[in-house]
This record gives C-alpha cells, structure tokens and sequence, in this order.
C-alpha cells in the first residue's frame, strides 16, 4: 500500500482497489478518513490523525481517502462535504462526523479508546516572546522587503508573506516576523481582494507590512489578534453568545485563553473537558432543531454550532476560520433588513443546483501542485457560474436586484471587519517592544 510523502507509516491511503481489504474486510477497528490536500479544514485534522495513529498503533487502524482520487469510494459512502471521519467496527459503520472539529475527533478516539491520549493541546514554543525582530532592526532589510512587495504581482500561488520575504519558506527569517502573522497578513489581503478589490487589497496589504516598526518583537500580535476576534465586546465572537449554557461555556473559554495571554500554560484536559461541554450543548440544540424543521437558522443556533470548534488553545485558531464565523453571525442579524428567509432558501436551492450543474459540467477542483489545469478549471467554473446567475436574473429580476443590494451590503460589513482587524494589528505593532540595532 502507497504511502504519501509527509506522513507517518500508520496512516495509510487507500484506493478503490485496496478499499476492501483496507476497511471493509478488516476486523479491527478502522477510522475511515475523507479528505483533500487544498482543504485547510483538513489540515486542521491531519496532525491530530498522525498523532492519534502514533499512539495507538495495535488498537486503531487509519485510513484515508483522497476524494480527488478515489470517486467510487466517494459515491459509496455519499460524501459531499470534507473532512469526514466514518468509525468502523469489524466492518461495520458505527460513527460519521461530518466536518467536524478537531475536538469532537478527540472526543471520538476517548470515548472508544479511553483518555491516556497526551493530546499535546498547546505547545510551550507557541505562545512564548520571539527572539527574532522585524527586518533584524535594519533599515535596508525592510527597504529591500518592501521594494519586493511593490515589484511583484500578488497571486494564490504568490501571497504577499512570499513576495515581502523573496519566496516561500523564508518569511521568517527575511521579515523577523512569526510565520503565523504574515499567514494572518495574507488571509486579510485574500479576502479583502474579494470584497474591495485587488488593487486596494494590494495598497492596504504594502501599508500594513510597512508600518511594522524596525526590530519589534511581534509574538504577541496573533494571539491578540485571535482573542479580539472572540472576546473583544465590540466586534467579537461574544457578542452574540445567548444567554445560559453557552454564555457560561464562552466566559470560561475566555477565562483559558486570558491565561495563555499572560504566559500560563493551561493544562490539555481543561480544553477537551471546555470542547466536551460545547459538543454535548451543540448535540442537545442539533436535536432540538431536528425536531422542530420549521425554525429558521437564528444567532443562537450559529452560535453553539460553533464554538467547539474555537474551545482551543489561541495558537491552534486559524483567522480566516474566525473572520468567517464573525461574519457569519454578523449576516444572520443583518439579513432580515434586507432579504427573508424564503429568499434565502430559494438562493439556496439554486445555488446548489447550479453547483451541481459546475460539477457536472467542470468536474472536481484539480489537484493543487497542477496550478495551470487549476487556473483553466477556475476560468470555467466561473464562466459557468456568470451563465447560470445571469439566467436566473433574468427569470425573477425583482429579486435579482434585492439580492444585489444585499450582497453589496454583506461585502461593506465584511470590509469593515477586516479594516478593524488591520488597525488591530497596527496598534499592536505600536505597542510590541523593540530593540534598537545600531550599525
């Protein structure tokens, strides 16, 4: 059996020809996993997979499935979305999760195997003051970053981190900057692309590279950046925990993360035991929604859905997963003022029409290390895309046009996120200390 490059000997890939002896043949337990190599919710849980496959080595066999590779296997368990985790027993399918968080594949893996698992939650290393300072405290290092960023075009392909450092890899040491942030910078110049335009993404984007100040240690920038984006009370995740439960879950996640500000190791078991508890009020509130098809998507549903998946330790929260959530509960409370829910459930069964009309027409998303046959499925996709929202203007233009005012009003409060987001970090740029080196 084919082992890819990068990981550990015990999680094997199968293929549609292995899959039977792989899993379906296999008496020991199988952890069946869907997955993608350009999905980023995916790389959240590939090293808990690694770990996970290390530690129980004779007890747990992991399997994974490449759903670019192998659409038989795909089609036999109707796979639509990914990561998805299915657990077997002596051949039989005992658990599916869904793109879940890496806790609740935690919670999975202890509720069958027991809780010996050293998780390794927070690393010591990734919270803790740098060493390294901006541009080394040299003037002409940053001239040359900053004259790289306005020579070149940005591009997936080419991020600015890339550009400011001269490739990828060496942001780090070319910048002095943590990895981690110039991830941050680059995330904000991809959406803001989207939503203001490429050249006032690239214009803000050099601004913000520029206004990091000559040997600043900048550690503790991501994580104040991440804790603002969930406890700060004017733009923050907590202002929309509901009261009860969730509130009480939310303050003592925010309790964990104040800690690990300050430099306090906060012991693995206190964040499963927090995940634990959102997971258990998350599946009590699913079932109670179930139960009751006709209540529509509200805050609060968002909101409990959601926060298994930031009862994490700061260092482990990616900024576009938490931009995405803030924004998501943002545009529940906007959207009455501007679109009802049968509009958005008729939006919906359109636009998943026209997804399944893209699939069918343009295939899957090429692999990623292919950029050109990505770049061609990309010009087609969105071809494709412009026909089929053009056809259905045309079909109900009335609700065209307000649908048009309400995307144009969804960009404006993602926009003016991300501008809270840069002056953010602007602020704590100003505020991180500094060396002065003298040549």
């Amino acid at each position: 059996m084919e082992l890819k490059a990068g990981m550990t000997t015990q999680v094997l890939d199968t293929t549609d020809a292995k899959f039977e002896i792989d899993v379906a043949h296999t008496t020991s337990p199988v952890l069946l996993y869907f997955w993608a190599p350009w999905s980023e919710p995916c790389g959240a849980i590939d090293p808990l997979l690694d770990q996970v496959a290390r530690h129980h080595t004779s007890r747990l066999k992991i399997v994974r499935v490449n759903v670019d590779e192998h659409e038989a296997i795909v089609k036999r368990f109707d796979i639509h979305r990914i990561p998805t985790v299915l657990f077997f027993d002596k051949g039989d399918l005992h658990t599916a999760l869904v793109a879940p968080s890496v806790a609740r594949v935690q919670v999975l893996i202890e509720d069958r195997f027991g809780s010996d698992m050293p998780w390794n939650a927070a690393r010591a290393d990734e919270l803790c003051a740098s060493s390294a300072l901006a541009f080394q405290g040299q003037a002409a290092r940053k001239k040359i970053c900053l004259k790289r960023l306005r020579d070149t075009v940005f591009s997936a392909e080419h991020p600015p981190s890339h550009c400011a450092a001269g490739d990828a890899g060496h942001f780090v040491d070319e910048v002095g900057v943590p990895g981690v942030l110039g991830d941050m910078i680059d995330t904000l110049w991809r959406l803001t692309c989207a939503t203001e335009g490429a050249a006032y993404a690239r214009a803000r984007t050099i601004a913000l590279i520029e206004a990091i100040p000559l040997g600043a240690d900048l550690s503790s920038v991501a994580p104040a950046v991440t804790h603002g984006l969930l406890h700060d009370r004017r733009w923050g995740l907590v202002r929309y925990a509901p009261e009860g439960n969730a509130r009480e879950i939310f303050a003592r996640l925010a309790v964990l993360h104040a800690r690990e500000l300050v430099g306090t190791r906060v012991d693995d078991r206190a964040w499963l035991e927090l995940a634990r508890d959102a997971i258990a009020l998350a599946d009590v509130h699913s079932l109670r929604q179930s139960e009751d098809t006709a209540t529509p998507l509200d805050l609060q549903q968002i909101f409990i859905e959601q926060m298994e998946h930031v009862a994490r330790p700061l260092a482990r929260l990616d900024l576009d997963m938490l931009l995405q959530m803030v924004l998501s509960l943002t545009y529940a409370r906007e959207q009455p003022r501007f679109w009802t829910d049968e509009d958005e459930r008729n939006t919906r069964m359109m636009g998943d029409a026209a997804l399944r009309e893209v699939e069918r027409q343009c295939g899957l998303k090429p692999p990623d290390d292919d950029i050109e046959t990505v770049n061609r499925w990309r010009h087609q996709v969105r071809t494709l895309i412009d026909k089929l929202e053009a056809t259905q203007s045309t079909a109900d233009p009335t609700t065209a046009v307000r649908l048009e005012i309400w995307k144009s009003h969804r960009d404006s409060l993602a926009a003016e996120l991300y501008s809270t987001v840069c002056e953010l970090m602007v602020n704590r740029f100003d505020r991180a200390p500094k060396t002065v080196v003298l040549h």
